[in-house]
């Protein structure tokens, strides 16, 4: 598909839900030592093999197909402030903890966020504890996953494009986690 473009960076990333979060820390990684465009591509195409491990575990969850492309540039009407990314063996590598998000919102500058996007894995005890760890920020939440589905390794890039089109928001938090222990958010502003 980018064959006909030259490169002077090209990263592959894959931690499912987490990844488009962690490219997107890449990326601003790659704004502060010069780069000035970032493209970001996901996609991920679900089959009945991936839906396997769900299943066996008992947890019913929603899936879909996603493709999500994303050009991150130093100049734009959005600006991503602040990232973190980390790895955290706080839960089992099927769900998360509000101790996992608490690592990486209290890395990032959250005041006068006005909405934070959620991760919404789709599993009610993923919920709950993502939900501890962003009661004390005083804002509207949403989620994308009960609309959409969860698209898995593109779900970081799709979301976030989903978010963007909503108009009431000035600050935003973002959320991602994926499996094994991997968290990730960022701080997307209007300019």
């Amino acid at each position: 598909m980018f064959t006909k473009f030259d490169f002077d960076f090209i990263d592959i990333d894959a931690m499912t839900c987490a990844s488009g979060l962690s490219a997107i820390h890449k990326a601003r990684k790659l704004f502060q030592e010069g780069y000035t465009d970032v493209i970001l591509y996901a996609v991920d195409i679900i089959e009945e093999t991936q839906l396997l491990l769900f299943k066996q575990l008992g947890i019913d969850l929603l899936c879909g197909d996603g493709v999500g492309i994303i050009h991150l540039s130093t100049e734009g009407v959005y600006s991503i402030t602040d990232t973190s990314f980390c790895y955290s063996q706080d839960s089992s590598p099927m769900s998360v903890s509000s101790e996992g998000y608490g690592k990486v919102i209290s890395s990032l500058n959250v005041e006068g966020v006005n909405l934070v996007k959620t991760h919404g894995s789709g599993t009610d005890r993923n919920t709950i504890e993502e939900m501890k760890a962003i009661e004390h920020i005083d804002c509207k939440k949403v989620g994308y996953k009960q609309e959409i589905g969860h698209t898995q390794g593109a779900s970081g890039i799709i979301e976030l494009c989903m978010m963007l089109d909503r108009e009431e928001f000035t600050k935003a938090l973002v959320l991602a986690s994926g499996l094994g222990g991997f968290y990730g958010g960022c701080v997307v502003s209007k300019e």
